[in-house]
């Protein structure tokens, strides 16, 4: 979906009946994507979370205790 193409389609024709498409739209994949992440990561928001987002995951059999 290409904003600039719908959007301005209808600021030139002056419909605006479809424009709830354009909206919705991406709202209901943006909740359908994080509903899905949510169902294979889980909660997330761990220790091993941030120490991964941060580069400090130690991935050797000997982990330290600080996790």
């Amino acid at each position: 979906m290409n904003p600039a193409r719908t959007i301005g389609r209808d600021l030139v024709s002056g419909t605006w009946t479809d424009l709830w498409v354009n909206i919705v739209g991406p709202l209901i994949g943006a909740t359908a994507a994080l509903g899905g992440a949510y169902v294979l990561r889980g909660h997330g928001g761990g220790g091993v979370g941030s120490a991964t987002a941060q580069g400090a995951l130690f991935t050797n059999a000997s982990r330290p205790d600080d996790f």
